[in-house]
């Protein structure tokens, strides 16, 4: 059995799609010189390789997903509560249902609340970019990008302030205009 030179960066996160059967399933993995996201599906894998030497940005841009679980558990979780507070008959099978639902609801809701604020992180290169769904949380998406921020300064190098500051300015410079034409023009 071959040896892997892989460590795990995150564990496996279903990505939503349209199709139910077919829910992909994305791991990253990260070796000596690259980042690999594995898409797997019911009966098949994919495999992209972001190379550390070849990664021009990782951008971290929150979202409001958690938000969105919030409007649609907690109003949940109250009329839940409130139906059973209001149940006169107890022990039937409609009041086990609704304590079922509201216990899970919370549990979802409490969970949703301690994983924090929601994200999405695109990986750009030269050739392509992509989205991170694994790394769909603030908080985990920072700690990834603390293990591999010295990975790609390793691949890379890194500029010192004063480059960096001359680069902006260059790059800030108005362009020089173009001298015009000083010979005869041809017609």
């Amino acid at each position: 059995m071959p040896v892997s030179n892989y460590r795990r960066l995150t564990w496996r996160s279903r990505r939503p799609t349209r199709i139910a059967l077919a829910v992909p399933r994305t791991t990253l993995l990260f070796g000596d010189d690259h980042i690999l996201k594995v898409d797997s599906t019911l009966f098949a894998e994919s495999y992209k390789r972001f190379f550390f030497r070849d990664i021009q940005s990782i951008t971290i841009k929150t979202n409001r997903r958690r938000e969105i679980w919030n409007i649609v558990l907690g109003p949940l979780l109250a009329i839940l509560v409130l139906e059973r507070l209001l149940d006169t008959g107890a022990g039937n099978a409609l009041a086990a249902t609704v304590t079922i639902t509201a216990l899970l609801s919370a549990v979802l809701l409490v969970i949703n609340n301690l994983c924090g604020a929601t994200c999405d992180v695109r990986i750009q290169t030269a050739v392509q970019a992509d989205t991170l769904p694994p790394l769909s949380r603030v908080k985990r998406a920072n700690q990834a990008l603390e293990l591999i921020r010295p990975l790609i300064i390793q691949a890379q190098g890194q500029l010192t302030p004063e480059e960096t500051l001359a680069r902006v300015r260059e790059l800030a410079a108005p362009p020089v205009p173009k001298p015009a034409p000083t010979g005869p023009l041809n017609l």
